[in-house]
């Protein structure tokens, strides 16, 4: 069987759509001031619906800022760690790449070491000087390296975080409500009739398993109920750490019947453990995640979570980054640098009233 290559789609066919001249999108593409905002905006949604990809040299020529944002990815090695959060960077990477498009510039995965604590960070640096990359998207944990903020700010370089702790830097930065919306979860569980409820926490000092972990303590402190310590799990957003902890769990004389993980990758590991003792779900223990990945609709029983806007944290974080980037073209004055978006709970099966199948 042969398969013809989808024909490129040509600068006319996004004049022809944003109803507009040859020029005026070559003029669009290259940020000059000869075109209104409302046809800059015709002419973006035009490259949006057709996927466009302009040369990069056309939307390189006006400005000396390059037009291509660096993703920065944590480059893990810890072997339980290497598969863990596929499904969170991919999202993360749509969602920078649809803003990236919108606008002509183009995006760049950058790599960071855990070894990397260079006090300079001039390999970044460098990146910038030699024109590759105009400005850095760093989520969390990345943002929260000893002195990167600072060295990037100091060369110039500009930069957007994503998931970054309250009070890091003034300059754009989108979060979600983890610490709310883990409150909500505990508080869902609670109204299910559970009251030993254990929680399996996230990578230690990461700013969303610190927040996930507080909103859990928040609800508890909230209905009365003292924290047992022996019902919180030290863990890691993987699956194996989600089997380790819920081996650990399961295994205490007065075991939990509600486990709230950090993350669906945990609440997985935890549901096959569960499943491997002969452990009836949710009747003999419900378990909750975070995120909402894919994974949660397939798992059996599908896994009631919190839907995380991993896709529109990112989008909206280049966004503004972009605006910082060529603030004459793409500066929203009534958009704020700072923003926080909210997750929402997801109700399956995975979670009931102790002793009860889910309806």
């Amino acid at each position: 069987m042969s398969f013809q290559a989808r024909p490129k789609v040509t600068i006319h066919e996004v004049a022809a759509a944003a109803g507009v001249s040859i020029k005026t999108v070559s003029r669009v593409i290259r940020d000059e001031p000869k075109a209104s905002e409302a046809t800059r905006q015709a002419v973006r949604e035009a490259i949006r619906q057709l996927g466009y990809v302009p040369h990069a040299s056309a939307s390189a020529l006006s400005s000396s800022v390059t037009p291509v944002v660096g993703l920065l990815s944590l480059s893990l090695t810890e072997p339980s760690m290497l598969r863990a959060g596929y499904e969170y960077r991919m999202s993360m990477q749509v969602g920078a790449f649809a803003a990236c498009q919108a606008v002509g510039f183009g995006l760049s995965l950058v790599r960071l070491s855990e070894q990397d604590r260079s006090p300079h960070f001039t390999v970044l640096i460098d990146r910038v000087r030699r024109r590759e990359i105009g400005g850095f998207l760093i989520p969390s944990p990345l943002c929260e390296r000893k002195g990167l903020l600072p060295a990037l700010r100091s060369a110039g370089a500009h930069f957007a975080t994503i998931s970054s702790p309250a009070g890091l830097h003034d300059g754009p930065s989108v979060v979600a409500n983890d610490r709310e919306a883990m409150r909500a979860m505990t508080q869902l569980v609670l109204q299910h009739g559970h009251r030993r409820i254990a929680f399996i926490r996230g990578n230690a000092g990461w700013r969303d398993a610190e927040q996930r972990y507080a909103g859990y303590v928040d609800a508890l402190a909230a209905a009365g109920l003292t924290l047992d310590q022996t019902l919180v799990a030290q863990g890691a957003f993987a699956f194996d750490a989600g089997r380790q902890c819920g081996q650990h769990l399961l295994s205490l004389s007065r075991p939990p019947t509600a486990i709230i993980a950090a993350s669906d990758d945990i609440a997985a590991g935890v549901m096959a453990v569960a499943h491997e003792r002969g452990l009836n779900l949710p009747a003999d223990l419900s378990v909750t995640g975070y995120d909402d990945t894919d994974m949660a609709r397939k798992l059996w029983p599908a896994l009631t979570t919190v839907h995380h806007p991993v896709e529109q944290m990112a989008e909206e974080a280049t966004r503004r980054l972009v605006a910082l980037m060529r603030p004459a073209r793409h500066a929203e004055p009534s958009t704020p640098a700072q923003l926080e978006l909210r997750g929402e709970l997801v109700l399956r099966q995975s979670l009931a009233a102790p002793g009860r199948p889910a309806r």
